[in-house]
């Protein structure tokens, strides 16, 4: 970040598209391949069944951070 720039108070624009449904499929789909479902911190491995990229499981979700430390989290639906 350069902060001998300042930064816009305004946005100057919003763009948004719909997806194909050939992107949903693209992204919606996550090959498992690891068959450990949590390391030794219990947090989730990526690539198993609960790798955080699958999504929510339920409402309370654990979200990591930088520095590894699992910080638990509380996520609410829009809907």
């Amino acid at each position: 970040m350069n902060i001998a720039h300042s930064v816009p108070s305004t946005v100057s624009s919003v763009s948004f598209s719909f997806l194909t449904s050939e992107d949903v499929r693209r992204i919606s789909v996550k090959q498992i391949v690891n068959p450990v479902l949590l390391d030794d911190l219990n947090r989730p491995n990526i690539g198993g069944l609960y790798d955080p990229a699958l999504g929510l499981a339920t409402k309370r979700i654990f979200a990591q951070h930088v520095d590894s430390h699992i910080i638990p989290a509380l996520v609410t639906s829009a809907i």
